[in-house]
Order: C-alpha cells, then structure tokens, then sequence
C-alpha cells in the first residue's frame, strides 16, 4: 500500500488535473463561438473570458497546493508551514486539505469565501453539456480521495514553522493580460490568422477545399489553445511549490511525478528518481495539456514512489543498447508504444 504521503500526492494530482481538463473544455466551448474564417472577430471577448478563468483556477489551484504541502510536510517531518508559526494538528491539516479538494470536486456548491474569479470558473465549468462534464474525470478524484483516507494514519500534534508564503505573480486581469495576452495569441488568433493566409494562396481556386482546410486548422488551434489555458492556470500550484522548496530548509529532495500515462519527457525525467531540492529539472519544463507535479521529500530516507522506479528501471531497459542521441529517441518510442497501447 502506499504511504500516506503518495496517497496526498495523488489526490492533489487527480485535483489539480481536475481543474486543468475543466479549463481546456470551456476553452473549446470559447473557441467554438468564433467564425473560422474570420476568427479575430469576437476574439478579443473571447480573450478576456480566458483569463479570467485562469485567474480562477490559479486561485483554486494555490489554495489547494498551500494545503497539499502543509500536509505532507507535517506527515513526514512533524512540523508544518505557518504564516505565524502556530502549532496545529496532522487532522486539522488533514481536514484543510480535504476541504480543498471538495471545492474542486463541487464546483457547483456556492463556497461561502470563494472570490469572484474563482465563482467565475466555477460558473462557466458548470454551464458545461453534461457529456463534457464526464472529461473531468471525477471518479479518478473521487478514487484517489478514498485511496487517501484508508492511508491515513494517527493524530498527532505538528510544531508551525514560519513562513511567508509568496503571492501569485498574477494578481489581476491587467497581470493576466500582460502575463498570456502573447502566448494566447501564438497559440490561437494570430497562427489561425497566419495560417489561413497561407492556406488561401495555395487553394484560393478551390474554396470546398479551402473551408474543408480551414475547418481543419480551426481544430486544431482550438486544442491548442486549450492546452495553453490548461497550463496557464494551474502553473499557479507548481509556482508556489517551486518557490517555497527554494526558501524550505526541510526539503531535502525533488522528483518528477507523472500521471499513468505521461509523455517521454515527463517520463524521462520521473526516470531520475530524487535529487536534491537545489537541481530543478524536477519542477520544471512543464507543458501544455500536462497534468505532471513535483514530488518533495523531506527526509532522507524517504522511498521512490513505484512509478517512478518502474521507469528508473525501464529508462535502463530501453536505452541500454544507445548511446548519446540515441538514448533519448529510443525512449521516446518506447514510450510511444506504451501510449498507443493505454489509448488502443
């Protein structure tokens, strides 16, 4: 069985991956009020709903990292981060932490201290068909929050440390604006826009085609667009992890955590296993439409969890026979196989 920690840990994933599916469908619902061949028009609207649904979900996603980390750290070590230093108790930090994971489990309940942005998000991922509702994947939260609670251990008392958690960088929809106006373009309008372009000189003369292309590519920028909002909202939670793990004189290692099935370099790097809480390979280098965390250790005997020893084991494996480059490629065939079975 895993420990209670793993158990923490996964359930944090399933949350945060929760409110990163739920942005990238109301994104697709976005997307899809636009014209196709003339996708600026209407887009600026569009725009400014976008953010401030990452504004939401970055608020859902801080909260509920602030009290992932709270936990875990207090479970293994016995002391916790505090604004004050106060003392508490491993269930009332246990009882914070499944409060948080109910808000994202029922975004539907009016929460009595939700902000306005985070009410916006939770509107607009409420107003989804009920057949979209299914992507959000609730039984893999609502199982790992189970798995969780047959993990739990004893009571105990936990000493507060003090520390000043830091503030979002994105404060409001004019840091919104500035922070993703660019990356929202590039991955939705402005490449559409230059794309159409392109796909006119080339099938100008035959317009079904032309519409059947453009139709195409206004798909295919729709998910990605996805993606991106998807990142943009729930980075919040590993920015917070990352900048607390550099001021935490109690962590002691980092790894890569990953979903079942995730892409090579996700793979490659839960492969590493633990480093030091200084190497940050292990918080970073996320991407679009991914749903991977950072693992934090704070003792040294602490163990791997088994998915990343299975592919510590497994990277030996698949690359014993290369060398340089090739390392790397063999990898991500193998690991391409491997997802093309849990897709099939």
């Amino acid at each position: 069985m895993a420990s209670e920690v793993e158990a923490v840990e996964n359930a944090f994933r399933s949350a945060q991956a929760r409110l990163g599916l739920a942005a990238g469908l109301i994104t697709r619902d976005e997307w899809l009020t636009l014209n196709p061949a003339n996708p600026s028009s209407g887009s600026y609207g569009m725009m400014m709903r976008l953010l401030r649904i990452i504004l939401g979900i970055r608020s859902f996603s801080r909260r509920l990292t602030k009290s992932y980390y709270r936990l875990a750290r207090a479970i293994e070590t016995g002391y916790t981060l505090d604004e004050d230093g106060e003392a508490t108790t491993l269930n009332e930090l246990r009882d914070e932490f499944e409060a948080d994971l109910n808000r994202v489990m029922n975004l539907d309940f009016d929460w009595e201290d939700m902000t306005a942005e985070e009410k916006y998000f939770a509107d607009e991922a409420n107003n989804l068909a009920g057949k979209d509702k299914d992507q959000w994947k609730p039984a893999e939260l609502e199982e790992s929050l189970e798995d969780w609670q047959e993990t739990k251990g004893s009571d105990g008392k936990v000493k507060g440390e003090k520390h000043k958690w830091t503030d979002d960088r994105i404060q409001s929809i004019d840091d919104a604006l500035k922070g993703f106006k660019k990356v929202i373009g590039d991955a939705g309008i402005t490449d559409l826009e230059n794309k159409i372009k392109t796909l006119k000189r080339r099938y100008g003369e035959d317009p079904d085609r032309l519409l059947a292309e453009i139709t195409n590519e206004f798909l295919i920028n729709r998910d990605k667009l996805a993606g991106v909002i998807d990142k943009s909202g729930i980075d919040s939670g590993r920015e917070l992890i990352d900048t607390t793990v550099a001021k935490d004189k109690r962590a002691r290692a980092v790894a890569r955590g990953t979903r079942g099935s995730p892409c090579h370099f996700c793979a490659m790097l839960a492969s590493r296993g633990f480093v030091y809480a200084s190497e940050r390979m292990a918080l970073a280098g996320w991407h679009p439409n991914c749903h991977c965390y950072a693992i934090v250790r704070w003792s040294d005997s602490s163990e791997l969890p088994e998915r990343n020893e299975y592919y510590a084991r497994m990277w030996d494996d698949v690359t014993k026979d290369h060398t340089g480059q090739e390392k790397a490629k063999a990898w991500r065939r193998w690991i391409t196989a491997q997802r093309n079975k849990t897709n099939s």
